[in-house]
């Protein structure tokens, strides 16, 4: 009875995740220009992420392991696969009236126990300019 109780919190301590990364985030809108949306414009946002056991080894996620935060609102990624080692995840919000400027955005890697691993911040502009042409020599 005691080799048991002794034994049991070493096996449910190798079902956690004990470190994780956010990499290659990606922030665009229907235009496909990183970093800029237009005034009602989609967010979209795709990214590498990556969790670990305590033995190095990588142990699955999905997209409930990672969330976004911008503007007040906080949601689950949509959809992550497999992609070698690690999981592309996608985000894509509905069509917004946004605010001209500069927006921040918060994004964090939970394990399945919701301990914080990872943690980006970047920002994002919503340009209301239109594209112009300033100068064309069409000789050139």
């Amino acid at each position: 009875m005691i080799f048991l109780i002794v034994t049991i919190p070493f096996q449910i301590s190798s079902v956690f995740a004990y470190s994780g990364s956010i990499s290659e985030v990606k922030v665009t809108g229907k235009d496909e220009i990183v970093d800029v949306l237009d005034l009602t414009d989609q967010l979209n946002v795709s990214l590498l992420a990556e969790m670990f056991d305590s033995n190095g080894l990588h142990t699955p996620l999905n997209e409930n392991n990672i969330k976004i935060k911008y503007d007040g609102y906080e949601s689950s990624f949509k959809k992550c696969t497999s992609s070698g080692n690690s999981y592309l995840c996608k985000y894509n919000s509905i069509n917004k009236d946004w605010t001209t400027g500069k927006h921040s955005l918060e994004i964090k890697l939970y394990d399945n126990f919701f301990i914080l691993l990872d943690t980006y911040n970047d920002n994002f502009y919503i340009d209301d300019t239109p594209p112009a042409i300033i100068s064309f020599d069409p000789d050139s």
